[in-house]
C-alpha cells in the first residue's frame, strides 16, 4: 500500500523531489505559554540506502534547545546560528523511519492586558520531503480559555488544559499543505479577567451615576435662566443612551460567567467597562460647559450693571453742574443713589441665590473668576429631582431584558434535548416509550419556559411605556 501511495503522489506531483522519501505523517504539538514548546512527530518512508544527498530541515528563527531522536542510520548535523538540521540517511537500511524535534520558540507569543496571542504558520513551506498528511494541535496551561482562533478550530479537552486541533491532507488540501497553515490564535485565563473588569467597572458605577446626575442637575439650572444648550442636551442624551447599555451589559457579563462562558464574558465586561468611562466623559462634559455658559452670562449682567452705574454716577455728576444764579437740589441726588443703591444689592442677591443653587461644576477652567464661582457653588448643591427614578428604570429594563435571554438559551438547552433524544431513538439506544416520556418532561419544561417569558415580557413593555422622569 505505502508503495502504491509513493507512486500516486509522484503522479500528481510533478515537481516532487528526486529522491526517494516523504512524510507519511506529520505531527505538530505547540504547548503554549510564556513561550512556545514544540513537539514535532515525523514519518518517514523512504528506499532503504537510497537517499543519498543530504537533507535540509529547517526550523523557526527564534528556535532554541533543540533536541533530536532518530534511528542510529539516521545522521544529523544541528546549525544553531542558521537554523536548519542536516540529514544524512543514506545508510538507513529501513523503508519506514520516525524522527522526532523539540525546541522552545522564545519570541513567538504576544501579550497585552493579560492576553496572549500566538501568530505564524503552524506547519511550515520548503521541507525536504513531500508530505502525505499534517495534524496540527494547540494546547494551552489550565484554567486558560481559548479566545479568537483563526481558521476556526473545535476545542476539546486534554488532562487539565483545553486544546484545538488541524488536520490536512494532500489529497483533499494540497494547497495547505504546500503553502503551510497560517494560524492567529489568542488565550488568556478570561476567567480572572472576566472577573477584575466586572469588578472594576463595579467600583467605578457611582462615579458615573454621580456624574451623571450632576449633568442632569447643570442642564436644570441652564433651563432656569433660558439659556441655549441644545448641544449638552443631545450629549446628555448619548450618555443616558450609554448608561442603559451598560446595564445591559454588565448584566450579560456576570449571566456568561455564572454558565462558565469566561472568553464571552470578559467581551462582554469590556465592553460595559468602556461605556461607563464614556457616560463619565460625557457627563462632566456638559457639566464644564454649562456651567461655562451660565458664568459667561452672569459676568455679562454684572457688566452691563458697572456700566449702568457708571453713567448714573455721570448723569448724577452732570446734574449737579448749575447755572449762575441757581442750586443743586441735594433731594434729586440721594433720590439717584439710593436707586442705584437698591438694584444693585437687588441683583447681587439673585446672583448670589443663583451660585447657591448652582451643583459644583466640574474642571470649569483655570481662571481667577471661574474659581471664585466654584467656590460660591461649593456652598449647596440643588436636589435632583428624578435621577433615583431613571436610574432604577434603567436597571429595571436591563435586569428584564437579561433574564428573558437567559431564560431563552435554557429553553434552547431543553430543544437540543429534544434533538438529542430523536437521535438516540434513531440509534435504537433508547425505546419509543422512555422517549416519549422523556420528550413529554421537556415539552413541559419548555412550556413553563415560554409562560415565564411572557411575563417577563409584558413586565419589560410596561416599564418601556412608563414615561421617563
Amino acid at each position: 500500500m505505502r508503495g502504491i501511495a509513493l507512486i500516486l503522489l509522484i503522479i500528481l506531483l510533478p515537481g516532487i523531489h528526486a529522491q526517494e522519501i516523504y512524510s507519511e505523517q506529520h505531527n505538530l504539538t505547540y504547548f503554549l505559554n510564556n513561550a512556545v514548546k514544540v513537539e514535532e512527530n515525523i514519518n518517514l518512508v523512504l528506499m532503504p540506502f537510497s537517499v543519498k544527498n543530504p537533507l535540509y530541515y529547517p526550523l523557526p528563527e527564534d528556535s532554541s534547545n533543540i533536541t533530536i531522536e532518530a534511528p542510529k542510520s539516521v545522521r544529523y548535523t544541528i546549525n544553531f546560528d542558521r537554523k536548519f538540521i542536516i540529514f544524512d540517511m543514506s545508510q538507513v537500511p529501513v523503508n519506514h523511519i520516525d524522527v522526532e524535534i523539540n525546541y522552545t520558540r522564545l519570541n513567538s507569543i504576544f501579550e497585552r492586558n493579560g492576553v496572549e496571542s500566538y501568530s505564524g504558520l503552524a506547519f511550515r513551506k520548503y521541507l525536504p520531503w513531500v508530505t502525505y498528511s499534517v495534524n496540527v494541535k494547540f494546547v494551552i496551561p489550565p484554567a486558560y480559555d481559548f479566545g479568537s482562533i483563526s481558521p476556526q478550530a473545535r476545542v476539546f479537552t486534554t488532562g487539565n488544559s483545553k486544546a484545538i486541533e488541524y488536520n490536512a491532507n494532500i489529497r483533499f488540501n494540497f494547497s495547505t499543505i504546500t503553502d503551510g497553515i497560517p494560524v492567529n490564535i489568542t488565550y488568556a485565563n478570561y476567567r480572572k479577567l472576566a472577573g477584575e473588569t466586572i469588578t472594576i467597572a463595579k467600583a467605578r458605577q457611582s462615579g458615573a451615576l454621580f456624574a451623571f446626575k450632576d449633568a442632569n442637575s447643570s442642564l436644570e439650572n441652564a433651563h432656569s435662566y433660558n439659556l441655549n444648550v441644545s448641544n449638552q442636551i443631545l450629549l446628555y442624551r448619548e450618555a443616558d443612551g450609554e448608561l442603559y447599555s451598560y446595564f445591559r451589559e454588565i448584566n450579560w457579563a456576570e449571566n456568561l460567567m455564572s454558565s462558565g462562558d469566561y472568553y464571552p464574558a470578559y467581551l462582554h465586561a469590556g465592553k460595559a467597562l468602556s461605556l461607563l468611562d464614556d457616560v463619565s466623559i460625557k457627563s462632566r462634559d456638559v457639566s464644564r460647559k454649562v456651567s461655562i455658559s451660565v458664568q459667561r452670562t452672569l459676568e455679562r449682567e454684572i457688566l452691563k450693571v458697572s456700566n449702568m452705574s457708571s453713567r448714573e454716577k455721570k448723569y448724577e455728576l452732570n446734574t449737579t453742574v448749575t447755572l449762575p444764579g441757581t442750586t443743586s437740589s441735594p433731594e434729586g441726588k440721594s433720590s439717584a443713589a439710593s436707586y442705584i443703591l437698591i438694584f444693585s444689592v437687588l441683583f447681587g442677591v439673585i446672583v448670589a441665590v443663583y451660585l447657591i443653587s448652582k451643583p459644583r461644576p466640574v474642571n470649569v477652567g483655570k481662571t481667577s473668576r471661574m474659581r471664585d464661582f466654584r467656590v460660591i457653588s461649593d456652598l449647596k448643591r440643588k436636589k435632583f429631582s428624578g435621577f433615583d427614578r431613571k436610574v432604577k428604570t434603567v436597571r429595571e429594563r436591563a435586569e428584564l431584558a437579561s433574564e428573558i435571554r437567559k431564560l431563552s438559551k435554557l429553553r434552547g438547552k431543553y430543544e437540543s434535548g429534544i434533538e438529542n433524544l430523536r437521535k438516540k431513538l434513531a440509534l435504537n439506544e433508547i425505546d419509543e416509550e422512555q422517549f416519549t416520556n422523556d420528550r413529554e418532561e421537556l415539552d413541559r419544561e419548555i412550556e413553563a419556559i415560554d409562560r415565564e417569558i411572557v411575563i417577563l415580557k409584558k413586565k419589560l413593555a410596561e416599564i418601556r411605556k412608563r414615561k421617563m422622569p
